[in-house]
């Protein structure tokens, strides 16, 4: 923030806010069918590691006053407010194969027969295809805004007055992206 001070009645600030947000997309940690053991390592999330799985949320915001009393009578407000986002995602999840519900095995422990949900098959060799499921979305909104104010000090007999008559100015645009392979999409597994 900057702010400065041209005279007791008069003043002009501006501030700057930036935010970036990046992590992965929350899955979890695949099953190995043919170890039972976590396919990645603690760093990796579900089915693909960065760049193939993540989500990011970042904003700038800029905004500033301008404020000033040029008579005892009148104060003037100019502010203006300026807001970028950019949310966005890719998500590239192994489609859940096998059993919803896990059943009770013989000794006691409880498992997903056949083979567990979000997990990499007994039977899966490298370079096979895995099936699933990607999404891309783009979010990007953008607001602007002007405002500004006059206040009016008056006074009639043993009354005081203040009049506010002000106005603001908005401008709000987005810009959205959507993608999802399914079932009638041209979209290739990778190995």
């Amino acid at each position: 923030m900057i702010a400065y001070d041209f005279s007791p009645d008069t003043r002009v600030w501006i501030k700057f806010e930036q935010h970036d947000h990046r992590y992965g997309a929350y899955e979890g940690v695949p099953l190995d069918g043919r170890t039972g053991k976590p396919a990645l390592g603690r760093k990796g999330n579900l089915h693909e590691e960065g760049p193939l799985n993540w989500r990011k949320a970042d904003y700038e915001v800029v905004w500033g006053q301008f404020t000033t009393r040029p008579a005892d009578f009148l104060a003037v407000r100019l502010a203006a407010l300026g807001h970028w986002e950019n949310n966005s995602r890719i998500q590239s999840i192994v489609n859940p194969t096998g059993a919803t519900t896990p059943t009770r095995l013989a000794n006691g422990a409880f498992a997903f027969l056949p083979y567990a949900q979000y997990t990499i098959p007994p039977d899966y060799r490298p370079g096979q295809l895995i099936a699933r499921t990607t999404t891309v979305n783009v979010n990007r909104p953008i607001s602007r805004e002007v405002q500004n104010d006059y206040v009016f000090n008056f006074t009639t007999g043993p009354a005081r007055h203040t009049l506010l008559v002000g106005g603001i100015l908005r401008s709000d645009d987005i810009v959205q992206q959507n993608y999802s392979s399914g079932a009638t999409s041209t979209a290739t597994a990778t190995t």
